[in-house]
């Protein structure tokens, strides 16, 4: 898949702020509000500008699926729930635990690996938000399985990719 030239300014606008020390004003609560929303929105955006968003069974039996067909992102969000992989608190989380761990963060590794979008009905999002909202189960650690708090929520996810286009839906 090429990456479309949105994601390519999300990531080196992230890595600016990462560089310029961003996560150390959140760490030191400075700014903390409003940096840490802006990265956070930053960081679910580039998983949200992907062209292809996998789709639980749920999700897939509910909608009337053609594989031929690319779908507007907000058709798509008035019925379903669009959700992060892994959540951007995760991410972030983890571009702060290289940044204080290691002298040459490698940024774009991290976020060219933060996961893809699941559409999920908005039934099983209040079962993932019961539990793991925003973390993805007790011993999971950077480059796991990155559907493992779906498996763990009983959330099956299908092998149907679908296609995406339009405005990005926050």
């Amino acid at each position: 898949m090429i990456e479309s030239i949105g994601k390519k300014f999300l990531k080196s606008t992230i890595t600016f702020m990462l560089e310029e020390g961003a996560l150390n004003l959140i760490d030191a609560g400075i700014y903390e509000g409003d940096t840490r929303y802006l990265l956070s929105n930053m960081i679910a955006k580039i998983s949200l500008s992907d062209s292809e968003y996998y789709i639980s069974e749920e999700a897939l039996s509910e909608m009337n699926y053609n594989e031929n067909e690319v779908y507007t992102r907000s058709s798509l969000y008035k019925k379903f729930v669009f959700e992060h992989n892994i959540p951007c608190s995760v991410v972030r989380s983890e571009l702060m635990r290289v940044q204080d761990e290691e002298d040459n963060p490698e940024w774009d590794s991290i976020l060219d690996s933060c996961g893809s979008v699941v559409i999920i009905t908005k039934e099983e999002d209040n079962i993932l938000n019961k539990s793991h909202k925003s973390n993805m189960g007790e011993g999971w650690k950077w480059g796991d399985d990155e559907f493992r708090r779906y498996e763990l929520c009983g959330i099956k996810i299908s092998d149907v990719k679908v296609k995406v286009k339009g405005s990005i839906c926050r």
